[in-house]
C-alpha cells in the first residue's frame, strides 16, 4: 500500500547530511535520542555517542525540526532546537542550507524523588510518570526500596503525577491523595508531596474458575476489566486464575482457549453482566466462566468472474447485535476460518478493496446482509463470489512539480455517495481501491501542523470517471505564510511570501493583496475598484492556478 500517515520516514538516498553535538552545561552528553521531523511530522532518529556527537545522513531537501530527548536516567531537559519545549516554536532548519554542525546545549532540570508505598511496604518496579504543564513527560521505575527518581523536569512548572505497575492500578495524585480518574489529577509542585512518600491504592483482587461444565480448563487466556483498566491472566492446571491491582468498579472477565468458545463471564457470548466489586482492597474470587465447546465458521472468497481465490483480503464476523466482532485474514486459497464461536446468527463483512475488489457485507438475494446460522459445536462453511472493482491513482504535487506527502484525498461517488479516502505517500501518490464504475468527485484537504508551516492553496473540486487508466496529477500552489496567496504570485509581485500580508494594500487602491490575487489584478499598481485591470496583469495567467488539473497517461495501472 501507498498510505503513509505519521509513520517512519522512508526515503531513497540523498546527498544531504548534517551533524552536531549535544552537551549539558557544556559537557558532552551521550545516549541522547535525536529526532528530525519534516513538515509532515515524519521523522528520522539517531543517538549521540560518548562524546555527545550525532549525525544524520541521506536527508531530503526541505525544512526540519530537531528534538533531543535524554535517556530516562538523565536530569537534562528534553528540548527542540535551539531551546523550546514546543514543536511549533522550534527553529526550522533548512536542508541542505543548514549549518554543517549543530550545537545543542541542554539545561539541567529539576529532580523529583519519592518513595512508593503500599500498606507500609515499598513497591518495586512501578513506573512513575511526571508531566509538566508545558514540556515533556519524564519517568522512572521504583527500586527494591520503592524509591524512584525522575530528572530533566523544567523548573518552576506545575506537575501531574501518574503511577502504574503490574500489581497496582494505574492512579494519579491529587492534593489529598490518589485517584483512579485522570480528570481529577491535580497540578502539583514538587514540594507538595509530603515527606516524599506516596501512599498508593491497592485496588481489588479478582479470581475465579474457568470450566466447561464439570471440567476445568487450564491454560486459558483471561482478560479482566474494571473501571476502564484491564489486566490479563492464565488459568492454572485446576482452571483457576487470579489478578491483583484493578481499580474498584463493575468487573467483567472473558476468556479464550483452544477448542472452546470465546466466552464472557458468567457464560455469555457477549458482555452482558458486570459484577460490582466496589470497595478498595476487596477480594472477589467467584468470577467464574462456564465455557461451551467451540463452533467454527469458514468462508472462501472467489473472484466472481474467474472463480480464482481472492488473496490478501480479510473478513469480520459480527454477532446479531454487532457487539462482538471476530476478524481473520484469508490464506492463499482465499479461505479464512474463525474459531471459538458460540452458536447463533452472524453477518460477515469482507475487506478487499486493497486487492482489487471492495469492502462490504455479504448479502442475500434482496441485497440485505446475509444471516449465517452457526449451530452448536458445528463447522459452518460458505463460498462467496466477490465482484472485482477498479482502482484510481492520484498524484499530489506543488507548483514546482515536487511531490507532497500526507495530503488527505477523498473520492466521493456522485450517485451512491460511497467514498474512499487516502493520504498521499512520500512520492505524492494516493492509490484508491475498490471503486465502482461512475463519476467520483475529488476533494483535497490539508491542515498545516503549525501556523508557521507551509500551507497550500487547494484546487476546486473536480471529478474523475471510473474505470480509468490515467493518473490524475493535482497541483497545489505553495503558500508559505498561509495567507491565501501563492508563494510564486507573491514573489512575482514583490510581496513577502513568508509574512501574512493578505490584508495589506501597498498600491492604496482600496483592494487588499488577497483581493488583488482573487481578481487577477496587480497588487503594486493602482487599480480602479470598478476595474479589475487584469488585461495587463502578469497575474492573469496565474489566476487559473488554483483550478489547474492536469491528466496524463501512465503505465502505473
Amino acid at each position: 500500500m501507498y498510505s503513509l500517515l505519521f509513520q517512519f520516514l522512508c526515503i531513497d538516498a540523498f546527498a544531504n547530511e548534517f551533524s552536531g553535538q549535544v552537551t549539558q552545561d557544556d559537557s558532552p552528553l551521550s545516549n541522547v535520542t535525536l529526532y528530525l521531523f519534516d513538515v509532515n511530522q515524519q521523522y528520522r532518529e539517531t543517538q549521540s555517542d560518548s562524546q555527545g556527537n550525532f549525525a544524520f545522513t541521506n536527508l531530503p531537501e526541505g525544512p526540519v525540526r530537531l528534538l533531543a530527548v535524554p535517556a530516562i536516567e538523565s536530569d537534562a531537559i528534553p528540548v527542540f532546537y535551539p531551546n523550546t519545549a514546543d514543536y511549533c516554536t522550534a527553529e526550522r532548519l533548512q536542508i541542505p542550507t543548514v549549518d554543517d554542525f549543530i550545537a545543542l546545549d541542554l539545561e539541567t532540570g529539576d529532580v523529583f524523588e519519592s518513595t512508593l508505598m503500599l500498606n507500609n511496604t515499598p513497591v518495586e518496579g512501578a513506573l512513575l510518570k511526571v508531566s509538566p504543564d508545558s514540556g515533556w513527560t519524564r519517568g522512572g521505575f521504583s527500586d527494591e526500596n520503592g524509591v524512584v527518581t525522575v530528572g530533566g523536569l523544567p523548573q518552576n512548572k506545575a506537575l501531574s503525577i501518574e503511577i502504574e505497575g503490574t500489581e497496582i492500578p494505574t492512579q494519579w495524585m491529587t492534593d489529598t491523595g490518589m485517584t483512579y480518574d485522570s480528570r481529577e489529577a491535580a497540578w502539583l509542585d514538587i514540594t507538595d508531596v509530603d515527606d516524599n512518600i506516596i501512599d498508593l491504592y491497592e485496588g481489588i483482587e479478582i479470581g475465579g474458575l474457568i470450566h466447561s461444565g464439570p471440567t476445568p480448563i487450564p491454560n486459558a487466556n483471561i482478560s479482566i476489566y474494571s473501571n476502564s483498566q484491564i489486566q490479563s491472566a492464565v488459568s492454572d492446571d485446576n482452571g483457576l486464575y487470579s489478578v491483583r491491582g484493578l481499580p474498584p468498579g463493575e468487573v467483567l472477565s472473558w476468556m479464550s482457549a483452544e477448542g472452546y468458545a470465546n466466552t464472557y463471564s458468567p457464560s455469555d457470548d457477549r458482555p452482558l453482566y458486570f459484577e460490582p466489586v466496589l470497595s478498595e482492597g476487596m477480594v472477589y474470587d467467584l468470577l467464574d466462566i462456564d465455557v461451551p465447546l467451540e463452533s467454527t465458521f469458514t468462508i472462501t472468497l472467489l473472484d466472481a468472474n474467474t472463480e480464482e481465490p481472492i488473496q490478501g483480503a480479510s473478513i469480520l464476523l459480527y454477532n446479531d447485535t454487532k457487539t462482538v466482532g471476530r476478524g481473520e485474514p484469508v490464506d492463499e486459497t482465499g479461505t479464512a476460518t474463525v474459531y471459538g464461536l458460540h452458536a447463533g446468527q452472524y453477518t460477515v463483512t469482507i475487506f478487499a478493496e486493497n486487492d482489487g475488489y471492495y469492502n462490504g457485507d455479504v448479502e442475500d438475494v434482496l441485497g440485505e446482509p446475509l444471516w449465517i446460522e452457526v449451530e452448536t459445536e458445528s463447522d459452518t462453511e460458505i463460498i462467496v463470489y466477490w465482484e472485482p472493482r477498479d482502482n484510481a491513482i492520484l498524484r499530489i504535487v506543488d507548483d514546482l512539480g515536487s511531490p507532497i506527502s500526507s495530503i488527505l484525498t477523498l473520492l466521493q461517488h456522485t450517485t451512491t455517495e460511497d467514498y474512499q479516502r487516502e493520504y498521499s505517500d512520500s512520492d505524492g501518490y494516493a492509490l484508491m481501491y475498490g471503486l465502482q464504475s461512475g463519476t467520483w468527485d475529488i476533494l483535497i484537504s490539508h491542515t498545516p501542523v503549525c501556523p508557521n508551516d507551509m500551507g497550500y492553496i487547494i484546487p476546486a473540486s473536480q471529478s474523475i470517471s471510473i474505470p480509468t487508466t490515467e493518473t490524475v496529477d493535482i497541483i497545489l500552489l505553495r503558500d508559505h505564510d498561509q495567507d491565501g496567496m501563492p508563494t510564486s504570485w507573491e514573489e512575482e509581485w514583490g510581496l513577502d511570501p513568508y509574512q501574512d500580508d493578505a490584508n495589506e494594500d501597498p498600491d492604496e487602491d482600496g483592494l487588499s493583496n488577497l483581493q488583488e490575487y482573487q481578481l487577477g489584478s496587480q497588487p503594486t499598481t493602482f487599480d480602479s475598484p470598478s476595474e479589475c485591470g487584469c488585461q495587463d496583469s502578469k497575474s492573469a495567467l496565474l489566476w487559473i492556478g488554483p483550478l489547474l488539473w492536469v491528466r496524463r497517461r501512465t503505465n502505473r495501472v
